[in-house]
Formats: structure tokens, C-alpha cells, sequence
């Protein structure tokens, strides 16, 4: 029996792998052991909890903009935002939860009305940590810290472009998809689910901006639970950090995550987020060790959804 890996799955799991082995190089991995083995069992399981209330928000987040004229009971959107969820833990950019618009097809939803909500939904959540990571930067560092504003704005700049090609651009009138065939036969065969795609989107933006109001709150409520989850992790292994530094930071590593270069930014977000936890007095050991315990959290309950899949698939 041939077992098929993909390159490119390989090549970012080789990338992550490369960046965590290097950051293991300078810490103490003594220290680091001894505050993952003397941490608060209890403050864990409470960080656990609120990491399930954020999925929970989430899939009300991403409900909101999906139910139409059939509406989903939010017990089914938990289930389905959850197989979404665990699958992108392991794929790039969290690109995996978009999966959970296969089980939205199954509840009679076109794909290109379940793929424009969970988009939207990515795009106003963007917005609002990239918004926190500006707003962050100029708090904390002033204009000192360019590279960081840069990158919000080079991101944000690239949702606006994406919006006005979406508008503006059919996809069969583009030069270059007429001049390659497969590309132009590709575009032809999917034509009236792009054409759908696209109305789905831009009628979020120009007709249901309350709805858009509604979910970048939510965004940040639940950033602000993110921001208390990571805090009481850090108490967890007896150390501390400031909870508005603590929202910058998730705010930050959230998007530096959705680099397509490692497995759902690991490593990199490790390295981001040592750093930044420095400039508050914190050592690389008690940040390692908080992020450590933040992906067991996650990847434990990814096992638990993934098993959840298993027995029902």
C-alpha cells in the first residue's frame, strides 16, 4: 500500500520543523520542562474552557452570515464550524475551515453562498486584528516600530484590492485567462458558481453591513477572551504580562499565522510571539511554555473533534 504525501504539506511541516528546532537551540529546556510540570492545573483548565467558548463564538460569528432563508440550528453550525476548525490546525492559513461549507452543501447551501459567508467572515475578522495590531503598535511603540505597521498595512491594502478585483474583474475577461486554455476552460466550466461567489460577496458588503458591524464586534470580544485566555496562562506558570499586550500579540501572531509558509504558522508565530512577549520582561522559556500549552489545548481538542468526525463519518 503507497502512502501519498503531499510536497507542498511536506515542505511547510519541514519549514516548521526547521524554525521550532532552531528556537529549541537557545532556550533552557530544563526551565522550560520545569514550568510546564509545576503549572496550574487549574488556570489550564479554565484557559481550556475559554478556548471552547471562543469556538463556540466563532461558529456564531460565522452563523450569522450564513443563515439565509433556511436557517441552521446552531447546534449543526457547531458541529460542522468544528470539523472546519480542527482541519485547520493542520492546513495552511487555516485555509482547512473552509471545509466546513462541504457539510453546509449537504443542508441544501450552494457552495458559493457558504464560501462567500465564511470568507466574509475571515475578512472582517482580518480587519479588526489588523486594526488592533495599528492601533497596538501606536500605543506601545509610537511610530518607532515600522516593520509592523507596514505589514498591517500591506495587508489590509491587499483585502481592499481583493474587494475592488472582485467587483470590477469577471474572470472570463482577463487577458491571461483567455490566453491559456486550461485556464480559460476552467473559468468557463465554473462560470455561474464564480458569477454566484462574487454577487454573494459583494452583496455582503453593499446590503448587509449590519451584519458586518455585528460580527467585528464579535471579533473583538473574541479577541478579548483570547487576550484573557493567554493572560491566565501565563499566571499558570507563575509569570505575568499586561492583558491589553497580551491582545497585541495574538493580534499580531494571528496574522502572521496566515503566512502560507509553515503548518498554520508554526514556528513562526512562536518566534513572533517570544519576541514581542520580551519586550515585556517575559523569557523565551515562560513564552515557549505558554505557547506550548496553548497548542495542547488546541490540538487536544482537535483530537477530540476529529475523533467526534471519525464515529460519525
Amino acid at each position: 500500500m503507497k502512502i501519498r504525501i503531499d510536497a507542498g504539506f511536506a515542505l511547510k511541516a519541514a519549514i516548521s520543523s526547521i524554525v521550532i528546532a532552531i528556537l529549541i537551540y537557545f532556550l533552557d529546556l530544563q526551565q522550560t520542562v520545569e514550568l510546564l510540570l509545576h503549572s496550574k492545573i487549574e488556570l489550564v483548565t479554565i484557559a481550556l474552557l475559554l478556548v471552547v467558548v471562543q469556538i463556540a463564538l466563532s461558529a456564531f460569528k460565522v452563523g450569522l452570515l450564513v443563515n439565509g432563508p433556511k436557517k441552521l440550528g446552531f447546534g449543526k453550525l457547531l458541529r460542522y464550524y468544528c470539523f472546519g476548525w480542527a482541519a485547520g490546525l493542520v492546513s495552511v492559513g487555516k485555509i482547512g475551515e473552509f471545509s466546513m461549507s462541504y457539510y453546509l452543501k449537504k443542508e441544501g447551501m450552494p457552495y458559493s453562498r457558504s464560501l462567500a459567508a465564511i470568507l466574509t467572515d475571515k475578512i472582517i475578522t482580518f480587519l479588526a486584528l489588523a486594526t488592533v495590531t495599528v492601533a497596538g503598535t501606536l500605543l506601545f511603540f509610537g511610530t518607532s516600530n515600522l516593520p509592523l505597521l507596514s505589514l498591517s498595512a500591506i495587508f489590509v491594502a491587499g483585502v481592499g484590492i481583493f474587494l475592488l478585483a472582485l467587483k470590477v474583474i469577471n474572470p472570463s475577461e482577463l487577458a491571461i485567462v483567455k490566453a491559456i486554455k486550461p485556464a480559460r476552460d476552467i473559468v468557463a466550466k465554473y462560470n455561474e458558481n464564480i458569477t454566484a461567489f462574487r454577487g454573494e460577496i459583494l452583496e455582503f458588503f453593499s446590503k448587509k453591513r449590519e451584519l458586518l458591524a455585528i460580527n467585528a464586534i464579535l471579533s473583538i470580544a473574541r479577541l478579548c477572551l483570547m487576550s484573557i485566555t493567554g493572560s491566565l496562562l501565563f499566571l499558570a506558570i507563575n509569570s505575568s504580562i499586561d492583558p491589553l499586550f497580551m491582545g497585541f500579540i495574538i493580534a499580531v501572531t494571528a496574522i502572521v499565522a496566515l503566512l502560507p509558509i509553515t503548518l498554520s504558522g508554526l514556528g513562526v508565530v512562536e518566534i513572533t510571539f517570544v519576541y514581542l512577549a520580551s519586550l515585556q520582561g517575559i523569557s523565551a522559556e515562560a513564552a515557549i511554555a505558554t505557547q506550548i500549552l496553548t497548542l495542547a489545548i488546541n490540538y487536544s481538542i482537535g483530537l477530540v473533534i476529529s475523533a467526534i468526525w471519525a464515529i460519525n463519518k
